[in-house]
């Protein structure tokens, strides 16, 4: 599973067309609207990375989406990549430091 944040800024006066666009969209599990700099921000899930830039690309296309940033969840790293979450090296405290590598993402 590979899980994306996605902030989405709507061209002007078209922001129900791109959220009802958008939650069209299959990968898109959550879209949630925002005030500030982006209009929307999606929760996405897909198989795989392959999955998950075809779906960016569906949103980035819509004409009524003007830019899509994708932050991509920690929780999507395979495990023979989770030592980059390892904090052992910054911590002295034993305690603290089981606390932080237990934590799921």
């Amino acid at each position: 599973m590979v899980s994306a944040i996605v902030l989405i800024k709507a061209v002007p006066c078209q922001e129900n067309i791109a959220y009802n666009s958008i939650k069209a969209i299959e990968g898109v599990e959550k879209l949630y609207t925002l005030f500030g700099d982006h209009d929307f921000l999606a929760i996405i899930d897909t198989a795989d990375q392959a999955l998950l830039k075809r779906v960016l690309k569906e949103i980035e296309m819509l004409n009524s989406v003007i830019s899509v940033d994708a932050l991509l969840s920690r929780k999507s790293l395979c495990p023979e990549n989770r030592e980059a979450l390892d904090f052992s090296a910054l911590h002295k405290d034993q305690n603290h430091i089981n606390s932080i590598n237990e934590m799921t993402f």
